[in-house]
């Protein structure tokens, strides 16, 4: 169990910390370990007024191999990706290489993807799940040498993954779509002419110093990696994700912490100028499923790659993820600079992540939207 405060951007706050950090600590003590109610492990990055305080890990990253979690073992962050990923489009916006109203077809007219998709879908509609597409999730291979691209997903589709199609009318619903994110992949990769993964690292990981961070299977092997078990605490075996900006992400707790303290308009590591940030939570849609309770999502709202949630006192950006082994969580309160993010290798620790986010809301002085 490891514990540091890092540098931010400036001098940190001076403002007493013990407490979120006494109380974090103790929950998370208490719900990693042996039994099958436990968690392998999570790690937890906490920032205050754009500075990180608290980042530590707990528990096994490998239960065979005994080997503890550190703030430097990668997890990975499944659809918190999304998050990560609409900051490195609206970087493009923001330097007037990408615009958000233009259709797809402007961009990546080279690549085979049917002409119904990239003539009516733009990058705002997509960031806000709000273009119509199918696709809820992309998919995993546990055959790390099956040679599947992101085209050949969208254009064919992938075993029961049907291919990338406008089931909806635009703007008609809020309609989940990974598939759109991975549509973006090629987006971004068009327009910086650079792959998708060297593109995010050279904009913003390399930038803020997120040395363990990447969306590149390659860089995610070895000792350092948290294993991910399931509900059961079994083992699940390795896989790649099939469009890694939608959910391929892999970053450890220290390197949380410098993400979420750029959120912080006030910052001078800033991921994007006030207005920019601002227009994330301005562009918004009520969340609703086919097939869903409505109630279930506590009428919770999307806007561009991040949920929106409306506290009594500001307002919230978030997102949460799973994928086999492993769940993730994340939320930041631009204005103030306070965030939370979270990083478990285990099925069975939404419990344990629900009540860690609850002690950091009560804290300081937030509600919460709904965990789905």
């Amino acid at each position: 169990m490891l514990a540091v405060i890092l540098n931010g951007c400036s001098e940190a706050p001076t403002s007493e910390t013990s407490s979120i950090k006494n109380r974090l600590t103790k929950i998370a003590s208490a719900g990693v370990g042996d039994s099958e109610v436990q968690t392998p492990a999570i790690s937890i990055a906490v920032v205050e007024e754009g500075h990180p305080i608290f980042v530590e890990s707990f528990g096994m990253a490998d239960l065979l191999r005994s080997e503890p979690a550190s703030i430097h073992t990668q997890f990975n962050a499944a659809s918190v990706s999304k998050a990560v990923t609409t900051i490195g489009v609206l970087k493009l916006v923001e330097s007037g290489d990408l615009d958000l109203d233009s259709p797809l077809s402007t961009y990546i007219s080279d690549f085979d993807i049917p002409s119904s998709v990239t003539e009516n879908t733009t990058v705002r509609k997509i960031l806000g799940h709000r273009a119509g597409l199918n696709m809820a999730s992309v998919p995993w291979v546990f055959d790390p040498k099956e040679p599947v691209s992101v085209v050949t997903l969208l254009r064919d589709g992938y075993e029961d993954t049907e291919p990338l199609q406008i089931k909806s009318q635009v703007d008609d619903k809020w309609n989940y779509s990974g598939g759109g994110f991975a549509l973006l992949q090629l987006v971004i990769e068009s327009v910086s002419g650079l792959d998708f993964s060297e593109h995010m690292a050279s904009r913003l990981f390399t930038p803020l110093r997120m040395t363990r961070t990447s969306f590149k299977p390659e860089e995610i092997s070895g000792s350092g990696v948290a294993t991910g078990y399931g509900d059961d605490r079994s083992k699940i075996a390795p896989y790649r994700i099939i469009g890694s900006a939608a959910g391929g992400l892999f970053s450890t707790a220290e390197d949380m912490t410098k993400f979420l303290s750029c959120y912080y308009v006030k910052s001078d590591c800033s991921h994007l100028s006030e207005k920019m940030m601002a227009l994330i939570s301005q562009d918004t849609m009520q969340v609703g499923l086919d097939g869903i309770d409505p109630a279930f999502f506590g009428g919770a709202r999307y806007g561009l790659g991040h949920g929106v949630h409306l506290s009594d006192n500001a307002t919230l950006l978030y997102h949460s993820g799973g994928n086999p082994g492993f769940l993730a969580y994340m939320i930041v309160d631009p204005t103030a600079g306070n965030g939370l993010a979270l990083l478990t290798n285990g099925e069975n620790a939404r419990p344990l992540m629900e009540e860690l986010r609850a002690a950091w809301a009560e804290t300081y002085g937030y509600t919460l939207p709904k965990y789905y």
